[in-house]
């Protein structure tokens, strides 16, 4: 009985290598798991404005990375507001799902301290429909919205954030600002990239 209690022998690599792998394995779950609850959590202590914040951005991003031109002059911006084609969500049909492009607008009124998001599907505009078929009030409780679009000046050859947007092509990058209100003076500021953008002669 003593023998196999107190082997002098010892562990053989190949014993010490899959416990190593069995060891990392269950270290990894851990970890994954303790990472996300941990996000979770975070989610959960968030103030409200912040966690609708991120959740306007997130939107926000992912229409800008689906923008295109449609048409020239489909994507025009200025610091409070922004106009672009982009796709919509996808659509539910008998015959399955698809996406259908859509004009999306981003507009900050000060009077209400609210930024509102509309859009109008191609279809809808082709039938000559009047006014946007979706406009809704995307985020709540904002006292500052700025947009700037980065780009390369065809004139100086010289990358630059821009206050306005009225060229035909897409630029390579927008910048957003936000501020939450007295409650909350910190300002947030977030960058897209579009990656349809080719830049411009």
């Amino acid at each position: 009985m003593k023998r196999f209690l107190f082997n002098k022998e010892g562990f053989t690599l190949m014993e010490v290598l899959v416990s190593l792998v069995i060891i990392s394995f269950l270290a990894g779950a851990m970890y994954t798991t303790f990472s996300q609850g941990l996000k979770l959590w975070r989610y959960a202590m968030m103030p409200r404005p912040e966690w609708e914040m991120d959740l306007f951005m997130e939107k926000f991003g992912r229409d800008l990375r689906s923008a295109f031109i449609f048409r020239p002059g489909s994507f025009k911006g200025q610091a409070d507001l922004l106009e672009f084609s982009t796709l919509s969500s996808r659509v539910q049909t008998s015959g399955g799902s698809f996406q259908i492009p859509v004009q999306t607008r981003y507009y900050f009124t000060s009077s209400e301290n609210a930024v509102y998001a509309e859009k109008t599907d191609y279809p809808r505009m082709l039938r000559g429909a009047p006014g946007p078929a979706e406009t809704r009030k995307a985020l709540e409780g904002v006292s500052g919205f700025g947009l700037e679009y980065y780009a390369r000046d065809p004139r100086t050859r010289e990358w630059q954030w821009k206050a306005s947007w009225d060229a035909d092509c897409l630029p390579r990058a927008v910048k957003l600002s936000l501020d939450l209100g007295a409650g909350n003076p910190k300002k947030h500021m977030r960058f897209f990239p579009v990656p349809a953008s080719q830049g411009c002669a």
